[in-house]
């Protein structure tokens, strides 16, 4: 059924009933979703609050984006920009433009897809609106954290180490590959990214420049564009003294880093961690997986600055690979590449209001 024939009163009673059942096990939230207002009373004396939008066309693209995923990318990219800070994230407020032409399935697996975030971060919907559009679908989302302590952009200094968490490029290596495919591709892949647990090959094969690629290759890296995680910083936190999350891109956030702490940095290039699909899909593509690492945004990892870490750092021990990709100085922002080679870092990665083609 079509949402505008079900209605608003009955879509914001499914969306209260299914999520006030798992509030009930949050005694912080004293007034939940359903009032003016929501009221809660955390524990911490610190909250942290962002807020993030996803605009259809902009952000994504639904002829390969499954309506679950599209939920839980919402919300994991705001819990990202809460633990970029060093804090655990807790509440979230949701706002949703839907089409009202929108079937009821769709509205439902959307929320399929926030509530696995919600499970999966261990955060609580509290509230937020809901409207029909006339055009694109427009999401937004706003996630308040708490802590103790936390950690800035501000606090680099010379002569500590640059790291980053897992890996990078995976998503723009994801996303080069959604543009490539048919519809036909298109189609499997979001039937087959629509949900938290990867799907074995089953014999089925994505059909790019006239190649092969296995499912087994391609599901990570489409994954990670599609469905990605935040990555925790409990452990990181206590040992950063700066952090942001890869989100626009490494070469941009670590701009962004250094502007803020007013510094200079050098970057080697050959310490950039890349994936074994990354490497192998770019290989299939005839792209350049070094430039995506860079500059490929949405990876959602961890770029932090920190003294020298042992060898068993903290992060590590939890199972968070950690990769020293170079040095916080006090001159410029010097690139080293493969070759040896310097060159000036420019802070290349995704920026809105450029006009197409200009990315």
């Amino acid at each position: 059924m079509q949402l505008h024939r079900v209605g608003e009163l009955a879509l914001l009673k499914a969306v209260r009933k299914r999520f006030n059942t798992a509030l009930q096990r949050d005694r912080s939230v004293l007034v939940p979703i359903g009032d003016d207002a929501a009221v809660f009373a955390p524990e911490a004396s610190r909250l942290v609050v962002t807020t993030d939008l996803m605009a259809e066309g902009v952000h994504f693209d639904l002829a390969y984006t499954s309506p679950y995923a599209l939920g839980f990318k919402l919300v994991s990219v705001n819990v990202s920009d809460v633990m970029a800070m060093g804090v655990r994230a807790r509440y979230l407020l949701l706002n949703v433009g839907m089409k009202q032409e929108s079937d009821e399935a769709f509205f439902e697996e959307f929320y399929d897809g926030i509530a696995a975030a919600c499970e999966y971060y261990r955060i609580s919907l509290i509230g937020g609106d809901m409207s029909g559009v006339r055009n694109d679908l427009f999401l937004s989302a706003t996630v308040i954290g708490e802590g103790e302590t936390f950690v800035t952009r501000r606090g680099a200094r010379p002569g500590e180490r640059i790291y980053v968490t897992g890996t990078l490029g995976d998503s723009a290596c994801g996303l080069a590959l959604l543009k490539l495919l048919s519809a036909a591709g298109r189609a499997l892949v979001r039937r087959r990214i629509s949900g938290m647990t990867p799907h074995s090959g089953g014999g089925e094969a994505l059909r790019v420049n006239e190649k092969t690629l296995s499912w087994e290759v391609a599901d990570p890296v489409l994954r990670r564009h599609l469905l990605p995680l935040a990555r925790p910083s409990e452990s990181i936190a206590p040992c950063a003294t700066a952090m942001i999350d890869v989100s626009d891109g490494l070469f941009i956030d670590l701009s962004r880093l250094c502007d803020e702490s007013g510094v200079g940095a050098t970057i080697y290039m050959d310490r950039l961690p890349r994936s074994s699909a990354m490497v192998q899909v770019g290989a299939l593509l005839g792209c350049d997986t070094i430039a995506w690492a860079a500059s490929g945004g949405e990876d959602y990892e961890l770029l932090f600055t920190a003294p020298e870490l042992p060898d068993a750092n903290p992060a590590e021990t939890e199972g968070i690979p950690v990769t020293c990709i170079g040095e916080i100085t006090g001159g410029d922002r010097i690139v080293v590449g493969v070759d040896g080679m310097q060159s000036p870092l420019q802070p290349t990665g995704y920026e809105h209001f450029i006009r197409n083609g200009e990315q």
